[in-house]
């Protein structure tokens, strides 16, 4: 939906706040997604656990070349989606070790830092 959510109340039409989209809590979608994983034999592990309720989720695939580092993002519309952290290539174990730490040290500080710098 574009624009402001209108209502017509007392003769006119006013301006209604909308309510933020309830999101499921972290650790949820995670044991979640971890299961729907295992039960098509795809298995997965948590590296790094951060808040239960409301900490970011980064993804590394095991990929034929590699690995990739997908990171949970929102669209301008707010939706959830997935950017690919590492670009559009697989990287190595090093690489999405430093991409995994520049991401957790983001969640956690105001840092400027690039991934390679975050050892």
């Amino acid at each position: 939906m574009t624009g402001p959510l209108m209502c017509f109340k007392s003769g006119s039409f006013e301006k209604v706040t909308r309510m933020a989209e309830a999101r499921v809590k972290a650790r949820i979608w995670v044991d979640m997604a971890l299961r729907l994983g295992n039960s098509a034999g795809r298995f997965g592990a948590v590296l790094h656990k951060g808040d239960d309720d409301s900490g970011g989720v980064l993804v590394v695939l095991r990929v034929r070349d590699g690995l990739n580092v997908l990171s949970q993002v929102r669209t301008a519309e707010g939706q959830p989606a997935w950017m690919r952290a590492t670009g559009a290539g697989a990287v190595d174990q090093e690489a999405a070790a430093r991409w995994q730490r520049f991401l957790v040290r983001r969640g956690t500080s105001s840092s400027k830092e690039s991934p390679e710098e975050a050892t």
